[in-house]
């Protein structure tokens, strides 16, 4: 029993520990803004329900993290839908801040923008989606191209749906003037809104975040957290107590069902990842999930170091250089390991 309980803690602190690499230097020194689609009436383009879930829970997670400033900046509060683009605008608005970039080029202006400035420094960076025949359908690296899927082809609609793909994007910030910024652009954008649900979700949950780090590490280590893109699918089902017991029929994806799994499907080295009931998911639970997250963090992050301040006060009031040496090694240790969280 203790080895089972002491392995499960290893196992928790392992993930904590990666995923943190993925989000390493998310709004240290400078805000994060959250930039969702325009909300209109009619829908064209419209802020989806995955978009505000995202939009509602990111900022959970990023504060969670350690992040103080965070925003939430609508497109139409940048410009006017008529107003041409403004580079010196955008670079003003976005340039000193890690971006998180809600939708696609077709529904988002700022996202439209960002894939122009990547694809011009990365031309194979080639991800694209769009509507034809009343289907969505979304278009990744070679040539990757799927539509979301329904029960039948004449009921296209959200609540019949039983399959979306999602993309997400991590570069440098483009709309920064300093081409060797620390600070980040992260585009999350699907076929549909369930799409972009699911490419939030593998980013900000423990598991998928832990697992994506893993992975893109040991094949990108020199820029392995500035760098990272791929390919999500996100399917329902009607088991909740386990994956593997998934009914054959297809399900549909209703806007109050919680049981969706979602996979990473490209790039190779990230294929197979699988989450379940997503983080991002309307639920008091996961509000409090990163709220612990958040406790746990601070004090394993932070109060120990105010233990190296102590130390320190106690050696001088009992006259121990020791203890003063041991307690400034121990401060500064603790500090090291909370810059580089681990």
């Amino acid at each position: 029993m203790l080895n089972e309980i002491c392995s499960k803690i290893r196992g928790c602190g392992s993930q904590w520990r990666y995923a943190e690499k993925l989000w390493d230097g998310i709004g240290r020194g400078r805000p994060v803004v959250i930039v969702p689609c325009d909300i209109t009436t009619n829908h064209d383009p419209a802020t989806g329900i995955g978009e505000l879930r995202v939009a509602a829970l990111a900022p959970l997670c990023c504060s969670a993290i350690g992040v103080d400033d965070i925003r939430i900046v609508y497109p139409h509060e940048v410009f006017r839908p008529t107003d041409p683009i403004d580079m010196g605008i955008l670079q003003e608005e976005f340039g000193d801040a890690d971006v998180i970039l809600l939708g696609s080029e077709i529904t988002n202006r700022i996202s439209s923008v960002a894939l122009e400035l990547l694809g011009k420094d990365e031309p194979w960076l080639k991800t694209s989606c769009g509507k034809s025949d009343g289907a969505h359908w979304i278009a990744y690296q070679d040539g990757i191209k799927k539509f979301t899927k329904y029960q039948n082809e004449v009921d296209i609609h959200p609540h019949s749906m039983v399959e979306d793909f999602g993309l997400f994007v991590v570069r440098r910030n483009c709309f920064s003037k300093d081409k060797n910024t620390d600070a980040r652009v992260i585009l999350f954008y699907g076929a549909h809104t369930h799409g972009t649900q699911a490419s939030a979700d593998l980013f900000f949950s423990i598991l998928g975040a832990s697992e994506v780090s893993k992975r893109h590490r040991v094949n990108h280590p020199s820029s392995w957290n500035r760098s990272v893109d791929g390919m999500v699918r996100i399917t329902p089902y009607a088991d909740s107590d386990s994956l593997s017991q998934q009914n054959s029929m297809p399900v549909p994806m209703r806007l109050t069902r919680r049981n969706r799994q979602i996979e990473v499907i490209a790039p190779s080295y990230l294929k197979g990842i699988v989450i379940e009931n997503p983080v991002m998911a309307g639920l008091i639970s996961n509000v409090t999930s990163f709220t612990r997250f958040g406790v746990t963090r601070y004090l394993l992050l932070r109060v120990w170091g105010y233990f190296g301040i102590l130390g320190v006060a106690l050696g001088a009031w009992l006259n121990s250089p020791p203890l003063m040496v041991a307690s400034v090694l121990f401060y500064f240790i603790q500090r090291m390991v909370k810059e580089k969280n681990w």
